[in-house]
């Protein structure tokens, strides 16, 4: 059976895990040559992550996919495969679709199976719930120090500044917010008032010209 294996390893995972590339290879070859699959394609997939299927490695292996160069596909688990779990049901469907088996050595999963097929589907799940729940946590703890004025990212909204930790207000840039406030409620329009800033001489943060995404994101975050 032509079989590719594809491993993937972004940095932090690396580092913390201690999975390298080469680990998950000499696992994945032992597994085949038990399985008498014969190794006719190795792709990796270094340092990045698989939150999406941008991926150099991971597009080679779907051409072959479609090409139907290989029997089968082997990886070390679903989470270096994908971390979404749309994404995985929609590649393995592509396989199932040109008669390509799919293994994936952590999981003990084999889709020639009707019962590898099903836990497939169960674990892709878990590992999107699992990504969606650290999402929201950090979307909390970011809300938690905004609300008690601490530092939540490396750049201060307009109008704001940091100092030892703290988020406070820049007085020069309030008094610009100030006066975006006002043409607004003149009827201005984004665009209008971005012209006039600029006729004015009066740059935005960055010593650039002012637009009128510039001048939204100003109003919004200051509302």
């Amino acid at each position: 059976m032509k079989t590719a294996i594809y491993t993937r390893v972004s940095t932090t995972e690396q580092a913390n895990e201690g999975v390298s590339l080469e680990a998950q290879l000499n696992k994945l070859r032992a597994y085949c040559q038990l399985n008498n699959m014969e190794v006719v394609k190795i792709i990796e997939d270094a340092g990045i992550s698989a939150k999406n299927t941008n991926r150099a490695g991971y597009k080679k292996l779907m051409s072959l996919i479609a090409a139907k160069s290989i029997e089968a596909v082997v990886v070390y688990s679903l989470s270096r495969f994908s971390r979404s779990t749309k994404d995985t049901l929609e590649a393995i469907e592509t396989m199932n679709n040109k008669q390509i088996a799919f293994h994936s050595f952590t999981e003990k999963i084999d889709t020639t199976s009707p019962t590898g097929r099903f836990f497939l589907t169960v674990l892709a799940g878990l590992g999107q719930l699992e990504r969606e729940q650290t999402a929201e946590r950090t979307k909390l703890a970011l809300e938690l120090k905004k609300s008690k004025n601490e530092r939540y990212s490396g750049i201060a909204p307009f109008g704001y500044k940091f100092e030892n930790g703290q988020i406070v207000k820049c007085e020069a840039e309030q008094r610009v917010i100030k006066s975006l406030k006002e043409l607004r409620e003149m009827g201005l329009t984004y665009k209008q008032i971005a012209d006039k800033l600029n006729d004015r001489g009066l740059f935005n943060r960055n010593g650039g010209n002012w637009n009128k995404s510039t001048i939204y994101k100003a109003l919004s975050k200051a509302a």
